[in-house]
């Protein structure tokens, strides 16, 4: 994401992600699907019930929409994100989001029956929805769970003096 970059940047259509797709990442500061700042999309984003986003690294967002971005439309949430911190058992501050929401959506956001956001971490946050807001509803429907240790954790990674991460919220709405 450019934040020096003011140039405003209008996209017409829907961005689809079909059944069975997927992003999957993997490093740190990733991000799966972003509105970059002063950006406009005229259009809905869908993610298919089978469609999948995984992403592993700290600082990584899921999705994005960068501060002054604009969805002039609706954001359906219908797959599985799944977002996991770097190290398993880091008590530090993940950064990590699910949906970072720091401009506005001119629509509805949902995640619907069947659909799924878990973020595995320290500190992590399942929908943040922060910036100017959303014109239509929030409507959860489907599982929205922050969970500060991930189930996958290697064995190896466990002693009995292990101290495991806490999670932070599920939903934030803190728009203006």
């Amino acid at each position: 994401t450019n934040t020096s970059d003011t140039t405003v940047h209008t996209y017409t259509g829907d961005v689809n992600f079909v059944a069975g797709s997927g992003i999957v990442m993997n490093g740190t500061t990733n991000i799966g699907l972003a509105l970059d700042p002063y950006s406009t999309l005229n259009g809905n984003i869908t993610f298919a019930a089978t469609s999948g986003m995984n992403i592993t690294g700290d600082g990584s967002a899921g999705v994005l929409i960068s501060d002054n971005a604009i969805l002039a439309g609706n954001l359906n949430l219908g797959g599985t994100v799944t977002m996991v911190q770097t190290t398993g058992t880091s008590t530090s501050g993940s950064s990590l989001y699910g949906l970072l929401m720091d401009g506005q959506v001119n629509g509805n956001i949902s995640l619907p029956a069947g659909g799924t956001m878990t973020v595995n971490g320290a500190l992590a946050t399942g929908m943040s929805i922060q910036g100017t807001g959303v014109t239509g509803s929030i409507s959860i429907g489907g599982t929205l769970q922050t969970v500060g240790i991930s189930s996958t954790l290697q064995q190896n990674q466990v002693t009995s003096s292990t101290i495991f991460p806490e999670a932070g919220s599920g939903l934030v709405v803190a728009a203006n």
